[in-house]
């Protein structure tokens, strides 16, 4: 069996990818997407990965986390150009997070809370200084977690999430050890 994407909910931005008016109820399946791996859903953005490393945006890019060089709705999965061998794809609220087969990271979107590590704001691709050698990744609403051989964490810590023992407004905006290691 092949796999299929579908999706239902939200549609206001076009993160569905599909017109079924401001949002559904019944699972609709996307004909455009085929071969995907991985997908990955942000607030209004939605990211996805197929089996040939290609990456692929749609939805809401009002601060560029489409990663397509634009700040309006995406309405189809568009080909993320400049980024080859993807193996992962992560979303979170604003921003989005892209991982190659070798372990090196690139990010699109917000970075006002560090989510992009010790990067600044952008609405294409870029790559991410550390951390590098990542086996893994997610991302929060506005903080993101890799591992190497450790856990790393970096972004918005108001709530601890970075796992570093504080509990501060202070963003941690280079990728820095979880408190303990996590299992993955």
């Amino acid at each position: 069996m092949t796999p299929q994407v579908s999706g239902l909910g939200d549609n206001q931005l076009a993160q569905m990818a599909v017109d079924v008016g401001t949002y559904t109820i019944t699972l609709v399946q996307n004909p455009d997407l085929t071969n995907i791996i991985q997908i990955s859903a942000g607030t209004y953005h939605c990211l996805a990965v197929n089996g040939s490393g290609n990456a692929y945006a749609w939805g809401g890019s009002d601060i560029g986390q489409t990663g397509l060089g634009t700040t309006t709705a995406i309405e189809t999965p568009t080909l993320l150009s400049g980024l080859n061998s993807i193996a992962q794809v992560e979303a979170g609220n604003d921003f989005s997070l892209f991982r190659n087969s070798a372990g090196t990271l690139w990010g699109a979107g917000s970075s006002s809370l560090s989510q992009l590590a010790a990067i600044s704001s952008t609405n294409s691709p870029t790559q991410l200084a550390a951390p590098t050698g990542v086996s893994l990744l997610t991302c929060g609403g506005a903080h993101s977690l890799a591992f190497t051989t450790t856990t790393l964490a970096w972004g918005a810590n108001s709530a601890g999430q970075c796992g570093n023992g504080q509990q501060s407004d202070q963003y941690t905006g280079l990728p820095t050890p979880a408190e303990r290691d996590l299992t993955w």
